[in-house]
């Protein structure tokens, strides 16, 4: 902070300019630990280690009990069950493994109700999928193409409301097969907790590490996902400083 005559301006820590960092809800960096670099929204590891990741430490899931556990809160939730807001994820990860198809990141109760969203990963492909637990019905993109093991690749997810525009990018690709059923309305607000790198349903635990997970209030462009993979892949560096 710095006072000049009678202005005072505010500094604040350096972020990507294309994502202004009003738009960021929650990062997770898993630098040592499992704490939100921008809100309140901090999680529980369970079983995590932290080795040398692309960018500083990452989080290491082991496949079998890892997880990390975010208590709910209002701003982690994107629908009423009548209408949805944008939002978006990016997550930085690379698997070691994927037979067990696992889950990025998923937002639902310990019981198997009150799902709202997830990410995951199956048959080596990239899933999506908002659920509207009134009427059963999902939107749910899959990508075309298949993820690589040992490899650090920028997963990323956007969703347009008004229109009901689901994305799915692996790194700057976006091509998508649309596997929805049913009829969706809007997600519920379930109060589940969000739960990174498994899903408390099933035995289906990452076996791999996440190095920054995003969560954000905003439908993003192509080019702020370009922009974003360039950050992580190429430069090395974090959105959020």
């Amino acid at each position: 902070m710095a006072v000049f005559g009678n202005v005072m301006m505010v500094f604040n820590r350096n972020t990507d300019p294309l994502i202004p960092l009003d738009n960021f809800i929650s990062y997770w960096k898993f630098n040592g630990n499992a704490l939100d670099s921008v809100g309140s929204n901090n999680g529980t590891p369970t079983s995590i280690t932290y080795p040398t990741g692309l960018i500083g430490q990452a989080a290491d899931f082991n496949g079998t009990t890892s997880k990390v556990v975010v208590p709910d809160a209002a701003n982690l939730s994107f629908g009423n069950g009548t209408s949805d807001v944008d939002f978006s994820t990016i997550t930085l990860i690379k698997f070691d493994d994927l037979s067990n198809n696992p889950r990025i990141a998923i937002k639902i109760k310990a019981d198997g109700t009150g799902y709202e969203y997830v990410v995951l990963t199956l048959l080596s492909k990239l899933i999506s999928s908002l659920f509207d637990s009134s009427t059963g019905g999902n939107l749910a993109p899959e990508t075309t193409n298949t993820i690589t093991l040992n490899q650090w690749v920028v997963l990323t997810t956007t969703y347009k409301a008004s229109t009901k525009d689901l994305k799915l990018y692996i790194n700057n690709d976006a091509i998508t097969t649309d596997v929805s059923s049913g009829t969706y309305v809007a997600m519920e607000n379930s109060t589940a907790s969000l739960n990174i790198g498994f899903d408390p349903r099933y035995e289906k635990v990452l076996n791999g590490q996440i190095n920054a997970f995003a969560l954000m209030n905003v439908t993003l462009t192509p080019e702020q996902v370009a922009y974003a993979v360039d950050r992580y892949l190429t430069a090395n560096e974090h959105l959020i400083q």
